[in-house]
């Protein structure tokens, strides 16, 4: 199981030059809450980190997103499947002091600390709700600027072919 969590609630534009909004966004990966149940950093770059690193698992590459407010990533590894069937990705989550560092198979280094094997699709899935909560939130309080950043980047595509190998 994989999921993004928020709580629009609790976000705050901090500055609008350049445009930050703050509150909790946090993972969970099967049972672990990933950096931690509530953890807040900044919003729009962790969607758009982890919208860049689903944008490229779908080509096959592996990507790292980002939480910003502390020494944590999440590596995107797509797995070899069998020809028709969905793409699956091992989604590694990792406490990392080596600043985002990875052995030459494209390990992570540092404490992977979570980990699970999803469908693609799912974590793509996620990311678009996650940025339809944070778009609600901003239409509710006349921040079209945040919208308007949301709107950029990474768009699911529920027909794109490429979830499937």
């Amino acid at each position: 199981m994989f999921d993004v969590r928020l709580v629009p609630g609790k976000l705050e534009v901090d500055s609008r030059d350049p445009l930050f909004v703050d509150g909790p966004v946090w993972l969970t990966l099967g049972g672990r809450e990933f950096p931690f149940s509530g953890w807040t950093d900044a919003v729009l770059s962790v969607l758009g980190s982890m919208g860049a690193a689903v944008a490229r698992a779908l080509d096959g590459e592996v990507y790292d997103f980002y939480f910003f407010e502390g020494s944590y990533f999440v590596k995107l590894i797509p797995l070899p499947d069998a020809p028709g069937t969905p793409r699956r990705v091992r989604v590694a989550a990792v406490d990392d002091g080596n600043a985002g560092a990875a052995d030459d198979g494209g390990m992570p280094e540092g404490e992977v600390v979570a980990e699970v094997v999803v469908p693609l699709r799912e974590v793509a899935e996620r990311h678009s709700a996650s940025k339809e909560l944070v778009c609600a939130w901003a239409e509710a309080h006349g921040e079209a600027e945040v919208a308007g950043v949301l709107s950029r980047g990474y768009q699911y595509d529920a027909s794109d072919p490429r979830f499937t190998h």
